[in-house]
């Protein structure tokens, strides 16, 4: 019991060797001696789950909150025809992943699309295209349409989304309720309406 236990400590000094470093960090790591007790070693163990919390924390933080600038949630009309979309999020769902949706007002279309990479999209990331796609584009998919309306909108099928100002495109990458496409075959434009009137 003794000899796994040095060599636990052993490999939790090789771990923290190379664990980065920094002034920002919540607590300082000394060295492992032969001479460490079981309280040395859950003041080290502490001090470990601090350093992954900050670090865990500041990533997620520093990433969530570039992404979620990018889109906004409110209420949109898509002229010259009357009808309003509600947009909302940001949903977090991972590091780097937001969740966002667009609900037609009336609910006979809605989507949602995921912010990051298309080939880790937790949607689409396992379609053939996913890595053919362009990378300036959230993705997701269409979820409802009981509507003529955007009628080429098949449901299951990949759209993607791009904030520019206070308008929202919409893109549709599939060609019919079948195929999928890596071009874009039509956009929607859709305007931010101010104070939600």
């Amino acid at each position: 019991m003794f000899k796994n236990f040095n060599l636990f400590l052993s490999l939790l000094f090789i771990f923290l060797l190379a664990m980065p470093s920094s002034a920002e960090e919540p607590c300082a790591i000394a060295n492992l001696k032969s001479t460490d007790t079981y309280s040395d070693l859950n003041k080290i163990l502490d001090c470990i789950n601090k350093r992954i919390e900050h670090l865990e924390g500041k990533n997620s933080t520093e990433t969530l909150s570039k992404s979620s600038s990018q889109f906004i949630a409110g209420t949109y009309t898509a002229p010259p025809l009357p009808y309003k979309y509600i947009v909302d999020g940001p949903e977090p769902i991972a590091p780097g992943r937001e969740m966002w949706s667009i609900v037609a007002e009336k609910g006979w279309f809605e989507a949602t699309w995921y912010t990051g990479s298309a080939a880790g999209n937790p949607v689409i990331g396992s379609r053939k295209i996913a890595d053919k796609l362009p990378s300036y584009i959230s993705y997701g998919l269409v979820g409802n349409r009981t509507s003529n309306m955007l009628s080429d909108y098949y449901e299951n099928r990949i759209v993607g989304f791009k904030p520019t100002g206070k308008k929202l495109i919409m893109f549709r990458f599939h060609k019919d309720k079948n195929t999928d496409s890596e071009t874009q075959q039509s956009t929607e434009t859709f305007h931010l309406v101010e104070n939600g009137e």
